[in-house]
């Protein structure tokens, strides 16, 4: 029997957020498995060359900048999909999916799935303004009506449950590589230093990440900054935009980095832009803290690169500690600055810690595993009905 999986993805490709990189793989996944599936998504530039690209069945509306109208708007959005579609169940893979199928009350007829990402569970139903209050309701009110809740690691899981979320509706369910997306790539040097002549021959740091005080870029800056002198061939490049960009290019210049840190601004998510930057880095670095999983490190680890993060969130669930990377102290620069210099010093060790990574993140998190774990919730739930 073909089960119809309605997936409201209130982010999605070509917008390069992770949860929607997260919702394409689910939904492309289960329509590889034989499901009939149609994604529920925000309109977005470059979006039906996209979706033509990937050949899923999405259903775009344009959302109104105003916070309220665009719950409102999405709320009729999905009632008139769950009445064209008649799905099976409806699948919301992220925060703002999850409230706006809150505003429902048709999941006595529907199974509902609704996930849980990093923020979700740490911001939002711990929120005290008004606004955040009346969005931790809807989650809740969501959560209570889920036959299945997604969380994106142990670590969410176990803050849902001591916020009063019913653990045992909850399966963890992380992200995917998608090894897919290295058909027809090729790493060429001499290419990449034609692009950025200023890296030819150089010890690359890379960092990737929306550039916000969660991410801790400052906190990066300053470790490596303490080893220009040790590495005169390493350069720190950052990868990304955000409204911390202009400070942190700003304190770049103050600790004397000169023309050793490299500010991308942002490049196409699973590009080969994108690929060939960590095809050509030494390793990756991020002291990110309240991560719920932190996809990049996936992503990193996937081109075999040694990461290095702090012990924080979900974080450790990505990195294992001494043996696909290291985990320095949350907000420890002169921690972090130490465990970079390790992987930087004994090259073969970090290498060693690389192939381990990649080989973690194809047996672990693959688009495979993604999907069995999602077919597997949804033949359940759906028989249960």
């Amino acid at each position: 029997m073909t089960r119809r999986i309605l997936i409201l993805a209130m982010s999605y490709p070509p917008q390069a957020v992770g949860t929607g990189t997260y919702a394409h793989r689910l939904a492309c996944g289960l329509a590889a498995s034989g499901c009939s599936v149609r994604v529920v998504a925000p309109a977005a530039l470059g979006d039906a060359a996209f979706d033509e690209a990937s050949g899923c069945s999405v259903a775009r509306c344009a959302l109104p900048a105003a916070v309220p109208l665009r719950y409102l708007k999405a709320r009729r959005l999905l009632l008139e999909q769950i009445q064209d579609f008649d799905p099976d169940c409806v699948w919301a893979t992220n925060g703002m999916g999850t409230r706006v199928a809150g505003l429902l009350r048709v999941w006595r007829d529907t199974p509902l799935i609704t996930s849980m990402r990093g923020s979700d569970v740490t911001v939002r139903l711990g929120g005290t303004s008004l606004v955040a209050r009346l969005e931790a309701a809807l989650q809740r009110r969501a959560y209570a009506d889920s036959v299945a809740i997604a969380a994106v690691s142990h670590f969410v899981r176990a803050r849902a449950a001591a916020q009063g979320v019913d653990a045992d509706t909850v399966f963890v369910h992380p992200p995917a590589w998608d090894a897919r997306a290295l058909d027809g790539y090729r790493y060429d040097q001499a290419a990449f230093g034609g692009r950025f002549p200023d890296l030819a021959g150089k010890r690359i740091v890379l960092t990737v990440a929306r550039l916000v005080r969660q991410k801790r870029v400052d906190r990066a800056l300053r470790a490596s900054g303490r080893l220009l002198k040790e590495f005169p061939d390493m350069v720190h490049v950052v990868v990304g935009d955000g409204p911390e960009r202009n400070e942190l290019e700003r304190m770049a210049g103050e600790l004397g980095w000169g023309d050793r840190v490299l500010f991308t601004g942002a490049v196409p998510p699973m590009s080969p832009e994108l690929f060939d930057l960590y095809s050509a880095a030494s390793a990756f670095v991020l002291p990110s803290v309240g991560e719920g999983m932190g996809n990049v490190f996936i992503e990193a680890g996937a081109f075999a690169l040694p990461c290095l993060g702090v012990a924080d969130g979900g974080v450790s669930e990505c990195i294992e500690d001494g043996r696909t990377g290291l985990l320095a102290r949350p907000d420890d620069v002169e921690d972090l600055s130490a465990k970079l210099r390790y992987l930087l010093k004994d090259a073969a060790r970090a290498r060693q810690m690389g192939e381990a990574a990649r080989d973690r993140m194809g047996r672990e998190f693959s688009v495979d595993r993604l999907v069995r774990g999602a077919l597997e919730t949804i033949e359940r739930v759906v028989d249960h009905e």
